[in-house]
C-alpha cells in the first residue's frame, strides 16, 4: 500500500503539516528486529507446528552451509525458528536460554545495527536538505527475553518523511523501511545459522557463538 488511509491528509505544498511530528504510528518509520529467546507465552503445540514448518527451510540453509565449510557439524533444526511478518518486522524465535543467548547476541547487535543504518540511508534518495537522510538511526534494547534493534527514523521524525516513505496521491512512495527489511532479511538469516552452528558445535557455553560475526 502506498498509504495507510486515502486522502488522510492535503498535499504537502509548503504547508506547515509536513513538519508536524504527530501520527507517526500512522506510517511506515523503522524496521523491528526481534530476537525472542523466551517463548513461554507460545502454546507448545504452537511451537511444535512452527518447527515443523520452518525445519524444512533451515536444512536447505544447513546444506548451502555445508558446502561452503566443508563440514556440516550438529545443527539442530529446531535451535531456532524465523516468524514471518509481512509488515516491517524481522523476527527470530529462539528456544528458552535467556542468560547465554544475551550474552552470545551482544557483540553482533551493534554490527547488525549500523549495517541497517546504512542500507536504509542507501534507499532515503530523495534529497534536499538531507535532514532526512541524516535521522536515519537505530538503537537497541535487552528485556524480557528479547533483544530488539529498532532502524529508521527512531528519534527526529517529521511528518513529511512519511509523506515520501508511504506515498500520497501526488507523491510515489519511497519504501525505504520496507526495502530495507527485505535487504535484511538473508543477511540475518545467514547470520543466525552461523550462530547457531557455533553453538551447537560447540561446548554449550556460547563462547563460539560470541565470535560469530554478522
Amino acid at each position: 500500500m502506498y498509504f495507510k488511509k486515502k486522502d488522510r491528509f492535503p498535499r504537502i505544498g509548503g504547508s506547515l503539516i509536513s513538519y508536524e511530528t504527530t501520527d507517526k504510528d500512522l506510517f511506515d518509520s523503522e524496521v523491528k528486529i526481534t530476537f525472542d529467546y523466551n517463548n513461554v507465552t507460545l502454546a507448545s503445540r504452537e511451537v511444535k507446528k512452527i518447527f515443523s514448518d520452518f525445519s524444512y527451510e533451515l536444512n536447505n540453509a544447513t546444506k548451502r552451509l555445508s558446502k561452503s565449510t566443508g563440514n556440516r557439524g550438529d545443527i539442530n533444526p529446531q535451535t531456532f525458528i524465523k516468524l514471518s511478518d509481512p509488515g516491517t518486522e524481522i523476527k527470530f524465535q529462539l528456544l528458552p536460554d535467556e542468560l547465554r543467548i544475551q550474552q552470545a547476541l551482544k557483540p553482533a547487535i551493534s554490527q547488525i545495527g549500523e549495517d541497517g543504518k546504512k542500507i536504509m540511508q542507501g534507499f532515503v534518495n530523495r534529497v534536499d536538505t538531507g535532514r532526512m537522510k541524516d535521522a536515519v538511526r537505530y538503537n537497541t534494547r535487552a528485556r524480557n527475553g528479547k533483544y530488539v534493534i529498532k532502524i529508521g527514523w527512531t528519534e527526529l521524525w517529521y511528518k513529511y518523511f512519511g509523506f515520501q516513505e508511504n506515498g500520497t496521491k501526488h507523491i510515489n512512495p519511497m519504501q525505504s523501511v520496507l526495502r530495507t527489511k527485505l535487504t535484511m532479511e538473508p543477511r540475518l538469516q545467514n547470520f543466525m545459522s552461523r550462530f547457531i552452528r557455533a553453538y551447537r558445535t560447540g561446548d554449550g557455553s556460547f563462547n563460539g557463538a560470541e565470535k560469530v560475526k554478522y
